[in-house]
């Protein structure tokens, strides 16, 4: 796993990353063509999540956990208490970064 430290270094990563060859590993590889009954890109895939969660909500996010993780969940959202204890181990950098891409998301 790489770790990126700030916003805008994250961004060019991610600009450059798209357009690179995937680097899945091969039991990822085979878990996506178990679920989609396909062979998809990494852009590809996350499209098909992103679709599925929107028209099926909550339902798709516990399907895919099982399908992916082989876990049941029973529940989805976090405590505020749990959300606090997180965001306390997170270094100030990272949360902003995420803060703006959720920004970006609930506006797109």
């Amino acid at each position: 796993m790489r770790r990126i430290k700030g916003a805008d270094i994250a961004i060019e990563y991610l600009k450059a990353s798209r357009n690179a060859p995937s680097t899945l590993s091969r039991e990822a590889t085979q878990r996506i063509l178990d679920v989609f009954e396909a062979e998809l890109t990494v852009t590809q895939v996350v499209d098909r999540i992103i679709t599925q969660v929107r028209l099926n909500g909550d339902s798709a996010i516990r399907t895919l956990s099982s399908q992916f993780d082989g876990i049941t969940l029973d529940v989805i959202e976090l405590s505020s208490s749990e959300i606090s204890k997180s965001l306390a181990r997170v270094e100030s950098d990272t949360v902003l970064a995420l803060e703006k891409a959720a920004a970006r998301i609930w506006a797109f």
